[in-house]
């Protein structure tokens, strides 16, 4: 009797240390910071809020909410100088890299309704910087002319009909 009590009490312990140790192996992998993913034992930079000021993006074409009538769109932009530059437009992702002013542009195609577009910049230091438009690309014809109809005598059904006119390039009112 007395064996079955001292082997109880062992396992109570070895269970009890087994948890134990699981109980703080959880605990310290949660506080640990999370190992920087890297590339060839070289780790990745990442941006914080500090370090995205020091990068700077402008872009000058096209217009955020803007509507064209042809699928062609230009972005155009202004950042550092030899900086990474990424362009999605529809999740499509375009590299290329600033000239030695900053300058850079790229034409591409846009799909019918609605286009997102992200351009995100790299600098040398490994600052990043993103800035976000919407494009809507439509095949309306934007050239007609507003038509309207009224008759002298009221009637139970109106009959005027009346299409906008919008430019093209032109942002969409909020």
């Amino acid at each position: 009797m007395k064996k079955e009590i001292v082997l109880a009490i062992c396992l109570g312990l070895i269970l009890g240390l087994i948890v134990t140790y699981g109980v703080y192996r959880a605990r310290v992998s949660l506080d640990e910071p999370p190992m920087s993913d890297s590339v060839f034992g070289s780790p990745v930079p990442s941006p914080s809020a500090a370090e995205t000021a020091h990068n700077s993006i402008q872009l000058i074409s096209p217009d955020d909410e803007s509507v064209q009538d042809v699928p062609d769109v230009k972005v155009i932009g202004t950042t550092d100088p030899n900086a990474q530059v990424i362009i999605f437009i529809n999740d499509t992702p375009q590299i290329l890299t600033s000239d030695t002013s900053g300058n850079f542009s790229i034409q591409d195609k846009l799909k019918n309704g609605a286009n997102f577009i992200l351009v995100r910049t790299i600098d040398e230091e490994g600052n990043v910087a993103e800035i976000e438009r919407t494009v809507v690309y439509t095949t309306i014809d934007f050239d007609e002319q507003p038509t309207a109809t009224f008759s002298a005598t009221p009637s139970a059904t109106p009959k005027a009909t009346v299409k906008p006119k919008v430019s093209t390039g032109s942002a969409v009112p909020r």
